[in-house]
């Protein structure tokens, strides 16, 4: 594919999710917030209402059905778009390890993502599933080329920079709203509690899951055993016969 239709797709619809606030805008929404803050106690009632449903998800960790994860990515039509929510989900990642991702950090062969940990210069190994890495393929060979700083990031925006997480939580929640969903839940719950839960569904054993999701201690992982009460039943049902 060439440089002027990546372009393209680059710039769709969908171009307004990668507007990269200004300084001043920064400043306006800072009063802005300061502003609602102050007339919280007339309208806490709806704001709490939304704002329990989002922390009812975080507490429980519970995920968005299969049913919906296909929704939202049949909504996106920007091939760039779907190739960062996918590289997202299958990678299992945080939203900030995908805005540091550089192209040296993608191997295709080992279905490898090297991320990076903080701010120690640690890295640790994500994986990718094959669809992923085919999808990142494609991607990859349209991608015009950018340094920033040294580095080549493997995804960045129509402006020329680095994305923001706070602009990868907006591109997901528009894709979300397209796509009809309703639910809350934002992108941490899309690549993280949604994976978790899904494998967990399939059988998957905490421990394996603590090592695909990176976590540094199993009590971490333990926050999805309240998921395993289905799958454990199935199982049963399904293996224990005279």
């Amino acid at each position: 594919m060439g440089q002027l239709q990546y372009r393209h797709w680059e710039i769709g619809e969908d171009r307004r999710c990668e507007h990269a606030w200004s300084p001043r805008h920064q400043c306006y929404g800072y009063y802005i917030f300061r502003a609602a803050m102050k007339l919280r106690r007339y309208i806490g009632p709806l704001m709490e209402a939304e704002v329990v449903n989002e922390l009812t998800v975080a507490a429980l960790h519970v995920g968005l059905p299969e049913d919906d994860v296909t929704r939202i990515f049949n909504a996106i039509k920007n091939y760039k778009h779907y190739t960062m929510l996918t590289v997202l989900f299958y990678g299992a990642l945080r939203v900030s390890e995908l805005c540091g991702l550089n192209i040296d950090d993608i191997d295709l062969e080992t279905l490898n993502i090297r991320v990076r940990e903080g701010n120690g210069g640690k890295y640790d190994i994500a994986l990718m599933s094959p669809q992923c890495a085919d999808i990142l393929k494609s991607y990859l060979e349209m991608r015009p080329p950018l340094e920033i700083n040294g580095q080549q990031p493997l995804f960045y925006t129509d402006y020329g920079n680095r994305w923001q997480g706070i602009e990868v939580s907006r591109l997901f929640h528009n894709y979300k709203k397209k796509a009809g969903i309703n639910k809350p839940g934002g992108a941490h719950v899309f690549a993280r509690h949604t994976v978790a839960s899904l494998m967990v569904k399939n059988g998957c054993d905490l421990l394996t899951i603590k090592e695909i999701l990176r976590h540094k201690s199993i009590e971490s992982s333990m926050r999805y055993l309240h998921l395993t009460d289905d799958t454990k039943r199935s199982k049963y049902n399904k293996f224990l016969r005279l």
